[in-house]
């Protein structure tokens, strides 16, 4: 039998597993009953740890259950209950992969997306919610593109790069404006772009628990209320948004995650993001294709051979000095994603190869990408236009 066909088989056979092991797990359990708190897993040998970690979770929803345990029932293996883990010694990989989505893993000492995982957990406990987001950010940007698309025939996107500090030497009124994070920071220049978007996507940098992230939602509730800015990102951090940002709901935008590696897909048709790890590929590329076929890019200067952690960017435009705060919550992402031996790592697997195919499928269905200054990252300095 040829590799490929038994591929197929096994892959049918994983798909017919899981439909009756859902079916089955939902004729015997509560599935909308479990999901109103999470199960900690716990001992006393970690109790710091513990105790750090109900803070956290205290911190993005101070009303949420939280019952702590030694050790999960065969039953709780089983049903919906969601689970927390505290240490990731004790994460059994048998029961997540029965349990898919509600396991959560806040290991901050390991586990590197550990930010995201709060997050996971409340698009969980605040599904309907998440469903109401969603309906109503697929309705809006659809009548956002409609009236949008009749004024602009070009888009830019600009993030936050040394070169944003010269954003306001351009006039960016001819064309569909969408700006990165923490250029909230600068309350000037974000009345002058005047951007019909924004877009965030990091639990940590942007929807965590530090002072930076703090700042940066506290400057973007300022922006908000300056313009008509709407607010775009990943759909599990709606839960904790509609808590931040009460009185911007109608401008909230939330978008589920999907699995592709394109950016070019129209969201009003297919109202998924692509499973893309950095901010461009993420949210800013598929929403600018969204919206138009001629795309421009400005303060993406790339990862110089002097920069430390990911890349540097615009002093103005991020808060360089709340840095290690985030690095002392989170050690483990920087840890695995800005190693010592290799610290440009991260920017090759985001901005690399991965991104240059998205933008050349992109091309040859008819988009145009242009970079209007240098960038050190490669796949964008050959779409740089010096003219």
């Amino acid at each position: 039998m040829e590799k490929s066909n038994l591929e197929l088989i096994k892959f049918n056979a994983k798909r017919i597993a899981r439909v009756v092991v859902d079916f089955t797990r939902n004729l015997i359990f509560d599935k909308n009953g479990a999901n109103r708190g999470v199960f900690l897993i716990s001992s006393s040998e970690i109790r710091g740890k513990e105790d750090e970690i109900i803070k956290r979770l205290r911190y993005f929803d101070n009303k949420l259950d939280i019952h702590v345990l030694n050790r999960i029932s065969p039953s709780q293996q089983l049903d919906y209950s969601l689970i927390g883990i505290v240490d990731s010694k004790s994460f059994n990989v048998g029961f997540s992969r029965l349990k898919i989505n509600e396991v959560f893993n806040f290991d901050y000492e390991v586990n590197h997306i550990d930010g995201w995982e709060y997050h996971y957990l409340l698009s969980k406990v605040y599904k309907n919610d998440c469903e109401e987001g969603i309906q109503y950010g697929k309705r809006k940007l659809n009548e956002l593109k409609l009236k949008q698309s009749k004024e602009y025939s070009k888009a830019y996107i600009l993030g936050t790069g040394p070169s944003l500090e010269k954003a306001d030497e351009v006039d960016w009124s001819d064309g569909i404006r969408i700006v990165s994070n923490t250029i909230v920071k600068d309350y000037e220049l974000f009345k002058y772009i005047d951007p019909h978007y924004i877009v965030a996507g990091d639990a940590i940098y942007h929807f965590g628990m530090s002072k930076f992230a703090e700042s940066f939602r506290a400057d973007l509730r300022h922006c908000l209320s300056l313009t008509n800015t709407y607010f775009v990102f990943p759909v599990y951090f709606y839960p904790f948004c509609l808590k931040q940002f009460p009185e911007f709901k109608d401008r909230l935008i939330p978008v589920p995650q999907g699995k592709s590696e394109l950016v070019h897909f129209d969201l009003t048709q297919r109202y998924l993001l692509p499973l893309l790890g950095n901010v461009l590929p993420l949210l800013l590329l598929p929403l600018a294709c969204t919206l138009s076929k001629n795309i421009n890019l400005w303060g993406f200067d790339g990862r110089s051979p002097n920069d430390k952690l990911f890349w540097k960017n615009s002093s103005r435009h991020f808060y360089t000095d709340l840095v290690q705060g985030i690095t002392q919550l989170h050690p483990a992402f920087f840890e695995k994603l800005v190693p010592k031996e290799a610290p440009e790592s991260y920017v090759k697997t985001v901005h690399g190869d991965v991104l240059d195919h998205a933008l050349s499928v992109a091309e040859e269905a008819g988009f145009i990408f242009t970079m209007m200054h240098f960038s050190y990252t490669e796949t964008l300095s050959k779409r740089y236009a010096k003219n």
